[in-house]
């Protein structure tokens, strides 16, 4: 299992809109080939995931953890 070190476990996608809740938990992570790392929502992680792939990324996703 890759793993990825973020310094912020809340969705970046949620923090950068206002209209989001203070605090959304992350369960999908990204690495970049620059390894900038960002951490997303199980929501913004499946809306961005194509995207995220094509740039290259490494992607963590523990999403199946939301339930648990």
């Amino acid at each position: 299992m890759d793993v990825i070190e973020v310094t912020d476990d809340t969705c970046l996608a949620c923090d950068n809109n206002k209209d989001a809740p203070a605090f959304v938990r992350a369960y999908v992570y990204a690495r970049y080939p620059s390894g900038v790392t960002a951490a997303f929502c199980a929501s913004h992680g499946r809306q961005h995931r194509a995207e995220l792939i094509a740039k290259g990324a490494t992607i963590l996703d523990l999403s199946h953890l939301v339930h648990e």
